[in-house]
């Protein structure tokens, strides 16, 4: 036989699997549920949805999610974000099928939330995990999915909003002392906040931080991914930590919402009295990481040295493209000019 007609004869993948399955069929090693299955794909049968109500198929998400929590699967934030998510889902559709929330319904509650699109996307992320994971169940536990075909993306902030000016940066650091390593790392490490004091995690201890060997260790149950040993650090920061290097326990003392605050009223952002709060301009979304990423990559010129300080390994390009050009050289020089 010609190369060309060998060549028709081949199988594709799904094919393949026919054929195989087709074997078993005939040579009796299928038993008899597994043929069953078999005749109601072949028929286009799907096996029925279970029909759960919204409260009973988060519960059931939630222990298979606590699974791999346990199985190290999972890092405990992720599971914590599911679980505080999906409470406002039950608390609005608890008792409701599923298959009874139509995509019109689902969407028009997320937008009535209030809260800014970025917190709604964050509610809509762990319904949409829910109903997928509940859809992969055999049998499934819903027969459709109304978050398919919605869209909740994060409004980006425009280039000139995204980072903190150096005297912002400057007067941010005017916290009480208590608070200044806290902000040290977040200016002059790109440290993210969470990955200091968030409640829904362990908070960064002094241990972490090797003063000798000049780096900063953030555990796994801590960071965004993994563990990260940040090296190549700034002088400016090691100047502001010096004088903690002999303190025990957690670098913060309150969680990380509390010090943001003070530091956004330092820096003129906003005005609180006894009476009122009077945001005076907006607080760039992550502005202390971006701020760091930004002077840092127009001091050395380099955005893989960056990416390296921030976990952004591999992906240079967006350092590259995203904040290369934010700010100038001189200024850069200004930003980690701050010190004690």
């Amino acid at each position: 036989m010609k190369s060309q007609d060998r060549r028709n004869f081949r199988l594709d993948a799904k094919d393949k699997a026919e054929y195989r399955e087709a074997v078993r069929l005939l040579d009796g090693s299928m038993s008899v549920l597994e043929a069953a299955k078999l005749a109601m794909q072949v028929a286009g049968h799907k096996p029925k949805a279970a029909g759960l109500n919204a409260g009973a198929a988060c519960e059931a998400f939630l222990t298979r999610t606590e699974a791999k929590l346990s199985a190290g699967q999972i890092r405990p934030a992720t599971y914590t974000f599911y679980e505080e998510k999906l409470d406002r889902f039950v608390r609005k559709f608890g008792d409701h099928k599923l298959d009874d929330i139509d995509r019109p319904t689902l969407r028009g509650w997320l937008e009535s939330q209030p809260m800014s699109t970025s917190s709604q996307a964050c509610i809509f992320r762990a319904v949409r995990a829910m109903y997928r994971d509940t859809l992969a169940q055999d049998p499934p536990g819903c027969s459709s999915d109304p978050t398919a075909g919605i869209s909740f993306k994060r409004a980006r902030k425009s280039s000139d909003a995204a980072f903190l000016s150096v005297d912002e940066a400057e007067a941010c650091m005017r916290v009480q002392r208590q608070h200044v390593p806290f902000m040290a790392l977040l200016l002059f490490a790109g440290v993210r906040p969470s990955e200091i004091a968030d409640k829904a995690k362990p908070w960064l201890e002094w241990r972490h931080i090797d003063f000798d060997a000049r780096l900063v260790r953030i555990p796994p149950e801590i960071g965004k991914n993994r563990e990260r040993v940040i090296e190549g650090l700034p002088d400016t920061l090691w100047l502001w930590l010096e004088p903690f290097r002999d303190s025990k326990g957690t670098v913060a003392s309150v969680n990380w919402q509390t010090i943001v605050q003070h530091a956004q009223r330092l820096g003129g952002f906003v005005t609180r009295t006894r009476e009122n709060r009077t945001v005076n301009k907006p607080w760039p979304h992550d502005a202390t990481r971006k701020s760091f990423i930004t002077y840092h990559v127009a001091l050395c010129q380099s955005a893989e040295a960056t990416s390296l300080i921030v976990g952004h390994e591999g992906r240079t390009s967006l350092i590259h493209n995203t904040y290369r050009g934010l700010a100038t050289k001189a200024e850069a020089e200004r930003y980690f000019a701050i010190k004690p």
